[in-house]
């Protein structure tokens, strides 16, 4: 059974690392602790400094939020250091990636400058051209 509260959690906090990772006085560019260490580095070390001030935070549970900011890319070439390893880390992972999947897919059929057809031009993420209609 997943823990609605530790996947809500993690929803909220899995890319809190990219207020560090990114500068957006102008234009988003990549800070230095951003180029260093990445969002995922970043948002663990929030997590434990808001969670050292608080008296008795219990360690277990830390663990499973740093797990879930650490996993949420779900593979070792998607950039996570560990693989899903709890439901809650699981379905963060996919809910992420779904999310950036959606994401994608509305912006090339938005994007498409060719109103006169159905198609977008063919799209890599997904190996294929999409419906627009």
């Amino acid at each position: 059974m997943i823990k609605r509260d530790l996947l809500l959690a993690g929803a909220i906090l899995h890319d809190i690392g990219k207020t560090r990772e990114l500068s957006y006085e102008r234009s988003f560019q990549y800070t230095d602790e951003g180029q260093l260490t990445g969002h995922l580095i970043s948002g663990v070390l929030m997590i434990y400094e808001k969670a050292q001030k608080i008296d008795g935070f219990p360690s277990d549970l830390l663990n499973v939020l740093f797990h879930l900011i650490l996993s949420h890319h779900g593979e070792y070439e998607w950039g996570s250091p560990v693989k899903p390893g709890t439901p809650e880390a699981i379905a963060l992972h996919h809910l992420d990636n779904l999310d950036a999947k959606v994401y994608a897919a509305t912006k090339a059929i938005t994007e498409h400058k060719d109103t006169s057809s159905s198609w977008t031009d063919y799209v890599k993420m997904f190996e294929r051209r999409l419906y627009k209609k």
